[in-house]
């Protein structure tokens, strides 16, 4: 489990979160964007109490998105603030033409989200559980997590993404580096900050193996220290998982004094207080 946070940010007051930016209407494949698929993610954001959401579908699944039913879903809910946006990975087969659709359609879209989910074979995301975790077998964990945050930072570099997703994620099946990463985790939040990007506290992480927050403590005390901004996430792939563990998030939140968040509409983004 993570370390406790460092305790001059330690705070009795939490907060009602309001905004979940990391979701899969499609799930894992090509489905059409139609009012049948959607409005039940309207529906189950009403009842989380969420007033901002963002659908994020993988890039390899672009030809399913339709701008205009997410139009006649905004019209339908005016309660909700819906944002359109994607979630660009380095999927080496499909993502090239993953960047070529989302510069095409950059003004229609209101988020992008960066992530890595490849390493060193094209056909299997490392994060896929339980099969990804035999990528790291007998590897060197230290030169892993330097090449997955060598990846990180050549997605934040494309100019096409406004907040990278689960930071480290590559710790997902349980494994841990040596002590001499600490530097290169503060280059990359440095690199982060100076491409002007918000990151991700993602609530995935405790549906996973690691049963943890993405990111870790230490990451999440290095970006408050840097400056950067957060967005809060479920990286739902079910409309029922939107706001998963949110009450915890909100505690996560206070204890480390954060109290803002930040929403995006056509890549603006915004602070909101908490």
């Amino acid at each position: 489990m993570e370390p406790s946070v460092t305790a001059n940010r330690l705070s009795t007051k939490t907060y009602q979160l309001f905004s979940d930016y990391h979701s899969h209407p499609q799930g894992h494949r090509v489905q059409w964007y139609t009012q049948a698929l959607l409005q039940p993610w309207a529906d189950s954001a009403r009842r989380s109490g969420l007033t901002d959401i963002a659908f994020t579908d993988h890039d390899r699944y672009h030809a399913g998105i339709d701008f205009d039913e997410i139009d006649r879903l905004r019209e339908r809910n005016p309660d909700l603030r819906i944002r359109a946006g994607i979630e660009l990975d380095n999927d080496p087969i499909h993502s090239a033409a993953g960047r070529n659709w989302i510069e095409k359609h950059w003004d229609k879209l209101d988020f992008v989200l960066g992530s890595v989910h490849f390493l060193t074979r094209a056909d299997q995301m490392f994060d896929s559980v339980p099969d990804g975790a035999a990528q790291f077998e007998g590897r060197s964990i230290d030169a892993i997590y330097a090449d997955y945050f060598r990846r990180v930072r050549e997605i934040a570099a494309t100019g096409l993404v406004d907040c990278l997703a689960h930071l480290d994620l590559i710790k997902i099946h349980g494994h841990r580096p040596g002590t001499g990463t600490g530097s290169l985790l503060s280059e990359t939040l440095d690199f982060i900050h100076a491409q002007n990007l918000a990151i991700e506290l993602s609530t995935a992480g405790w549906r996973k193996p690691v049963n943890e927050l993405y990111p870790g403590d230490r990451i999440i005390e290095l970006a408050i220290d840097k400056g950067i901004s957060f967005t809060t996430a479920s990286d739902a792939h079910s409309h029922a998982q939107l706001g998963d563990n949110f009450r915890s998030l909100a505690q996560k939140m206070a204890n480390f004094g954060i109290r803002r968040v930040c929403i995006f509409e056509k890549h603006n983004r915004i602070q909101v207080p908490l």
